[in-house]
């Protein structure tokens, strides 16, 4: 395993920045608590998770590259030159489903919760398969 760092596509890095400046919390203040809305600064949390992943999750009228798209496709072009398999792993199947088409070139299949347990495997299990 390994960590790659990227940079975020321009309207990327806005949608991220946008919703982390929004995000605010006091929770002490003088030995006084005050305005701490837990439900609020999760849910943003979350909108920072889909951004940095896909600002589509959060933007459906975003037609840019998320910036780990290229580093991604590099990545997947690497392990099948090795002639092995990969396993990318996201939290929302919304972006499993975006995945898979983008890397349709590599005969990705999806796996998610949606899928019944018999359509998974037998993607994963497809001498085709290279990237699931």
């Amino acid at each position: 395993m390994r960590t790659i760092n990227v940079e975020l596509e321009t309207r990327q890095a806005e949608l991220y920045r946008q919703f982390r400046d929004e995000f605010a919390a006091i929770v002490v203040k003088r030995g006084i608590p005050h305005m701490d809305e837990a439900e609020e600064i999760l849910k943003r949390l979350l909108r920072l998770v889909q951004v940095a992943s896909n600002p589509r999750l959060v933007d459906h009228a975003y037609h840019g590259v998320p910036g780990k798209l290229p580093p991604l496709r590099n990545l997947v072009e690497e392990v099948i030159d090795r002639d092995e398999k990969l396993i990318v792993w996201t939290a929302f199947t919304e972006n499993v489903d975006w995945l898979a088409r983008e890397l349709n070139s590599f005969n990705a299949v999806k796996v998610h919760g949606k899928l019944s347990y018999d359509e998974a495997l037998s993607d994963i299990r497809s001498p085709d398969c290279k990237t699931s």
